[in-house]
């Protein structure tokens, strides 16, 4: 077709396999082997001999998508290119976004993921220059011009709800709109070590800058930051600087002041384990657990001498108890003297009157 640009094939489905194509059936070039390496990792497809020897065109249905109402002869498909392109979600509601990075793109290619937190929300659309106004001013980072890479990217509602409608899109919109105020970006990550494949990452960033949705021309803007290995080549870039600023020969000097002293402490320590040692060998120090075994012999004797005079049967204890009986006694004698004198003080000068002569009884 001159007019379109396209090529058109006739293609005839012999019964009964007409009744399985309906209007949700996906037909794709199955001819040769179909090798693919992306940001999920490498995927090898194969059909029949006969298809890699002569080639072919295979339908089907996408996995997860109703077959649809049956159609009638003359009815237009398109041609795929591989399997994994009819496996692609094709949202009638979509937004676009701009992204720029000041890093290398490399590895980034059209189709690759665009991920919230590892859930797909869209695709890489294209990655060009002419999405940028003719005016469009680049920023400035650390007083020299950089030459961002604008990344135009496709979001859906319809990976993350399943719903593909207005509403949802407006409500996605809105949602992006709200998440860049509160520190959205996006990064750049990689994807498959063995490929170097890289996709885009929107998460929220912790301490990022405050930013708004801008427009670039007739696009939407989210900021981007680094990430991936530019931001650990940032952190190794930024520790070797702070490593560059400290004072290394007074570091150095004041460890080998500390090392010093330290020795010298050892010294001292060794010095005085030597005498401590010393002391311990000599006779007088060794003699000492035998004398004091001689002392508590000794001790006990005594002990037990002054236990056998001072049991019950001994004469000590007895003249002992003897002498507690006259000390009561006179403790009561003097108690009777102290009532007498308390009731009579004159008793100290005059005698006590005589009792009267006892007269008998008749």
């Amino acid at each position: 077709d001159v007019e379109s640009r396209q090529i058109r094939s006739h293609i005839f489905i012999e019964t009964p396999y007409h009744e399985l194509v309906s209007r949700n059936t996906r037909f794709w070039n199955a001819s040769g082997i179909s090798v693919k390496a992306d940001s999920q990792g490498v995927t090898v497809d194969t059909a029949s001999v006969e298809t890699l020897l002569i080639g072919g065109v295979a339908f089907d249905v996408p996995e997860g998508t109703p077959a649809g109402p049956k159609v009638t002869d003359g009815t237009q498909f398109t041609l795929y290119p591989d399997y994994n392109s009819i496996t692609q979600e094709d949202f009638q509601y979509s937004a676009q976004y701009l992204l720029l990075f000041d890093t290398s793109v490399r590895g980034l290619a059209q189709g690759a993921p665009v991920e919230y937190r590892g859930l797909r929300i869209g695709s890489v659309e294209d990655i060009s220059f002419d999405y940028l106004p003719p005016n469009f001013t680049q920023k400035e980072s650390d007083g020299k011009n950089v030459t961002a890479i604008p990344v135009l990217i496709t979001l859906s509602p319809g990976f993350t709800s399943g719903k593909d409608t207005r509403e949802e899109l407006d409500s996605l919109i809105a949602q992006i709109e709200k998440g860049i105020a509160k520190g959205l970006r996006g990064t750049l990550k990689t994807g498959n070590l063995l490929t170097g494949n890289l996709f885009i990452s929107l998460d929220f960033i912790e301490d990022a800058e405050p930013a708004e949705m801008d427009r670039i021309g007739h696009y939407r803007q989210i900021p981007t930051v680094s990430g991936g290995l530019e931001l650990i080549q940032a952190k190794v870039t930024n520790l070797l600087d702070k490593l560059d600023q400290v004072p290394v020969d007074q570091t150095i000097a004041s460890l080998k002041t500390l090392l010093d002293n330290a020795t010298e402490a050892m010294d001292s320590v060794d010095d005085a384990a030597e005498t401590f040692q010393t002391l311990i060998n000599k006779k007088e120090l060794q003699n000492i657990p035998a004398m004091a075994d001689e002392t508590l012999v000794t001790l006990n004797k005594r002990l037990d001498m002054l236990t056998a005079s001072y049991s019950s049967k001994s004469p000590l204890y007895q003249e002992l108890q003897q002498t507690i009986a006259h000390l009561q006694q006179t403790l009561k004698n003097l108690d009777e003297l102290t009532v007498s004198i308390s009731s009579r003080p004159s008793s100290l000068i005059f005698s006590d009157p005589k009792k009267p002569d006892p007269i008998p009884e008749p």
